[in-house]
């Protein structure tokens, strides 16, 4: 949330549903965790999480994967549709109010989650109401030799805000503000060190910026590490 609130901020976007999603989730979670008790913890809670972004939301499925409003969570919720980063997340944070161990996955242009207690294990495919696609059915479509740095982990909280920081500084670079850009996949960098593209787009941003030194230095060092990238 901090996050969005600094991102809007920067760009003069004003917050009025903000709060407002925010009670809804903590509203939601809270009946959640009521009717399911201990099973909230357990894929009960998973899939009731699941019936609710869908079914109760109706959030839809927006192609536009690279729009604001598909990305921030409460744009997604107030808008009833988003790309998979952003109605991941409101997964997510459900999840967490309510214990329940879902992760998110990060693979090339992609984002879903999966709940995983250590026994059960099932994945959420955010662009398709929630459906259960098998982890080779990921590895097949997005992973190849070029991506040696995608292994279909469950990425922890630190790991998931750092892919959201990339995807803002992202929005940044399409906004020609390099220098926001900069602070935006320092954070991702901080929380993902081994995400390629985060450190790709900062060299990027920083020879936008006109520091040329910066730029190369950080291109030197991802090549050195993924030469086939």
């Amino acid at each position: 949330s901090s996050a969005t609130a600094e991102f809007m901020r920067h760009f003069g976007y004003t917050e009025t549903d903000q709060p407002l999603f925010y009670r809804e989730i903590a509203k939601t979670a809270d009946s959640l965790a009521l009717v399911l008790g201990d099973g909230a913890k357990t894929a009960a809670g998973a899939k009731a999480i699941i019936d609710v972004v869908y079914k109760t939301w109706n959030i839809g499925f927006d192609p536009r994967d690279t729009a604001l409003e598909a990305l921030l969570p409460h744009e997604v919720f107030t808008n009833k549709k988003g790309a998979c980063l952003g109605v991941s997340l409101i997964m997510l944070m459900l999840a967490e109010k309510l214990y329940c161990p879902l992760y998110g996955v990060m693979l090339p242009g992609h984002f879903f989650c999966r709940y995983d207690d250590g026994l059960e294990r099932f994945n959420i495919e955010p662009n398709k109401s929630g459906y259960c696609h098998p982890d080779n059915y990921y590895r097949d479509k997005y992973l190849s030799s070029n991506t040696p740095n995608y292994d279909l982990c469950n990425l922890t909280k630190k790991a998931s805000i750092g892919v959201f920081y990339y995807n803002l500084g992202t929005q940044c670079l399409k906004r020609n503000d390099p220098g926001a850009a900069i602070a935006c996949f320092k954070e991702s960098k901080r929380r993902c060190p081994d995400f390629a593209e985060a450190r790709g787009n900062l060299a990027l941003a920083w020879l936008q910026c006109g520091n040329r030194d910066s730029g190369l230095a950080g291109f030197d060092g991802l090549f050195a590490k993924y030469p086939n990238l």
